[in-house]
């Protein structure tokens, strides 16, 4: 829509309600915007953690605890674990592309031509 010929106050109101939805949606991409540091940062938190967890469990398992007992708290290690890990994307991972922030920008930049005129060619 930026690429417009001519922009009205309507197209100008699409443009925003786009970068709206779009902003409103963007974790989803936070996914693929892992960096190296990040990276390497999971992998040892999940190194370490992974090494606790199992001595806590092999512990359990020589004290005679039950499999069932065992498992949940097994499942629990890991449910905690991944959230550790997403705490650590939401943290680490940067979603700021200077193109998009850029359109946030563009209505205030093209409305003040509207004082003399409805559309800017």
């Amino acid at each position: 829509m930026s690429q417009y010929k001519s922009y009205t106050n309507k197209t100008i109101q699409y443009l925003k309600q786009h970068l709206k939805a779009f902003h409103d949606q963007k974790d989803i991409f936070k996914e693929h915007r892992k960096d190296k540091s990040s990276l390497r940062k999971v992998r040892e938190v999940t190194t370490q953690i992974w090494s606790q967890n199992s001595k806590v469990l092999n512990q359990l398992h020589l004290l005679g605890a039950t499999a069932a007992k065992i498992r949940r708290i097994a499942n629990e290690q890991y449910c905690d674990l991944n959230e550790i890990v997403a705490d650590i994307y939401d943290e680490d991972v940067d979603f700021n592309f200077i193109k998009i922030h850029l359109l946030s920008h563009f209505g205030d930049h093209v409305a003040p031509l509207w004082q003399h005129s409805n559309i800017f060619y």
